[in-house]
């Protein structure tokens, strides 16, 4: 039998990277005058509206909505290949000292881990607590240590001009926190 160890220590790189990067949120509002392209957001917009459907009074419906605004353009594998491929169009040089090709690679990263079934895309209860399960505590550890989600993450969707992005508030990060806790709880020292 395999030793599980070489893939969560593959995993637990990948999200310590992309993670790093996706801490702050950004409240980007475009501009009257930046118009954002219908026919290159309608992949994104579709998944952002697949996505949304989260029965009321679900305690899982409120960390959806979050990780919905904030997490998914990236923890997704039908938006990422669209992040990936704006990225790569984009012309800005580098987001608080990582060059785009640095934060492409990372991307490029995640979605490789996504390919080989990794549960990082967070479009459901079962895929996050597939997570919570593959890397005990994580999660929580990367909200708390505000690796989760990337400094880069506002001003790359900015750039790319994703669509729907909203900041990981305070209160939000507690939600997702308090959320994570009963089942990180036991990994918590």
């Amino acid at each position: 039998m395999k030793s599980p160890l070489p893939v969560v220590c593959k995993l637990l790189s990948a999200l310590l990277v992309i993670a790093g990067g996706l801490v702050i949120g950004c409240d980007f509002q475009p501009k009257q005058s930046e118009k954002i392209n219908p026919a290159a957001d309608s992949n994104a917009a579709a998944v952002l509206n697949q996505s949304a459907s989260v029965a009321p009074g679900d305690d899982f419906a409120e960390v959806q909505k979050i990780l919905l605004s904030s997490c998914m353009p990236c923890h997704n594998r039908q938006n990422l290949p669209v992040v990936i491929d704006r990225v790569k169009k984009a012309s800005f040089k580098d987001i608080d000292g990582d060059t785009r090709l640095r934060i492409l690679g990372e991307l490029e990263e995640l979605e490789q881990y996504m390919k080989d079934g990794m549960p990082i895309s967070f479009t459901g209860k079962e895929e996050v607590h597939k997570f919570f399960n593959a890397t005990p505590g994580e999660f929580y550890m990367m909200l708390e240590k505000g690796l989760m989600p990337p400094p880069w993450a506002p001003e790359l969707m900015k750039q790319i001009e994703w669509p729907s992005y909203q900041k990981i508030t305070i209160e939000k990060r507690l939600t997702l926190l308090k959320y994570a806790k009963p089942y990180t709880q036991k990994y918590l020292r």
